[in-house]
């Protein structure tokens, strides 16, 4: 069983890593290292109620921490 932790970075970042942080402390967004192509890709979205695997637009600016093979 391997463990990672990872903090709620929350969205809405700009590329430079400046931006809102929505949900920061609360909500969790990452994308994953695993690519699609055309305008969705995939990523996770955690919080203390749920974890959801989805895809989602690149402007949605999440964290950037890609993860695989977990």
């Amino acid at each position: 069983v391997k463990t990672i932790y990872l903090p709620a970075t929350g969205n809405g970042y700009n590329q430079n890593g400046s931006g809102s942080g929505n949900s920061r402390g609360s909500d969790g967004y990452y994308w994953s290292a695993e690519t699609r192509s055309g305008h969705r890709h995939f990523g996770i979205n955690f919080s203390s109620e749920h974890a959801i695997l989805n895809t989602y637009r690149k402007d949605y600016r999440m964290a950037v921490r890609p993860f695989r093979n977990l």
